[in-house]
């Protein structure tokens, strides 16, 4: 399992976390063990212990509570709605728990790290006199969910999420190997309606051949750039799973990281010296959809109704 998992991390290590600076933007607000059932219901608390705290990363020892929170200092804006915070919030801690349980390491916290931590202080840089309202309020949502972790056959899952779907969640399988029912293909068609699900970006020639060059040092370019490249194959859900560049082939996740794509959901267009990539979504696209939950929310969903869709077959579980 931690063989697994390290592989699946290094896959990620520069696509699963979003920019930082993108998720600060001020918007309007608007079945497995026992627990808290994927319906809502509520069940007992179960008798495993609940981890209290982490080594972080340049924090050293921090609370669960502290930790949680500085996730969601560096994950979601503070304005999204309470029910999608406490999702987020749900999601962090198993991502922790099914990161130490698997590995036994500090958890990392840089910006290019699976969930990223914000310390208090960075947070209070970033966001000046708000800060303290938002992190009041983040430590009532997370008391709120504490010690509650997502769960299927009586494991804390690999709780992965990401910024915009391109409309329907990747699976997990998608990307890497082993089982993880949990990581299915759902809907998540409020995303098409976010800022930022669609974006274009276009590179010349020249700058593309560079980008290619550094990424894949052996690369030979055909003497047409409209040969260039060649997507091969998509996935269900509309990720580039391989393309053709130059002489070599290269799986759609690293083109992306390449070129500094927004997601591996991408379209190329080549004229007049020019390669446009037009991306749907933000993110991997696995898990949940931080932008679909806080659409949800919105309509009123709980967040055991959000993580249940996201995450399906899973239950909330209460550590004791």
């Amino acid at each position: 399992m931690k063989k697994k998992l390290l592989t699946f991390l290094a896959l990620f290590l520069c696509t699963l976390i979003l920019p930082a600076f993108a998720l600060f933007v001020e918007k309007p607000s608007g079945e497995g063990a026992a627990g808290q059932s994927s319906s809502g219901g509520e069940q007992s608390g179960s008798t495993a212990a609940a981890p209290q705290g982490f080594q972080v990363e340049g924090a050293g020892t921090l609370s669960a509570e502290d930790y949680v929170v500085g996730v969601l200092c560096g994950e979601m804006p503070a304005l999204f709605e309470r029910e999608a915070l406490k999702a987020q919030a749900v999601a962090a801690y198993t991502y922790a728990c099914y990161y130490v349980q698997n590995t036994g390491d500090t958890l990392p916290a840089g910006s290019s790290s699976f969930q990223r931590y914000l310390s208090p202080e960075a947070y209070r840089e970033m966001m000046g006199d708000k800060a303290e309202e938002y992190l009041a309020n983040f430590h009532q949502l997370v008391g709120e969910v504490k010690n509650q972790v997502l769960v299927y056959d009586s494991q804390p899952i690999l709780a992965v999420y990401h910024s915009i779907s391109p409309g329907v969640t990747e699976k997990g399988e998608t990307f890497f190997n082993g089982s993880f029912p949990y990581l299915a293909a759902v809907d998540s068609s409020s995303d098409e309606m976010e800022d930022g699900f669609a974006a274009s970006v276009v590179f010349t020639t020249k700058e593309l051949e560079e980008k290619l060059r550094a990424a894949f040092p052996d690369i030979t370019f055909p003497e047409d750039p409209a040969a260039y490249l060649k997507i091969n194959s998509f996935s269900e859900a509309g990720n580039v799973l391989e393309v053709q560049a130059g002489d070599q082939t290269v799986t759609g996740l690293a083109l992306r990281d390449a070129l500094g794509l927004r997601s591996a959901v991408f379209s190329v267009s080549y004229s007049g010296g020019l390669f446009t990539f037009t991306t749907k979504g933000y993110g991997h696209g696995v898990g949940m959809s931080q932008h679909g939950a806080n659409a949800m929310a919105k309509q009123g969903k709980s967040y055991a109704d959000i993580l249940a869709h996201y995450y399906p077959g899973t239950s909330i579980e209460t550590l004791s």
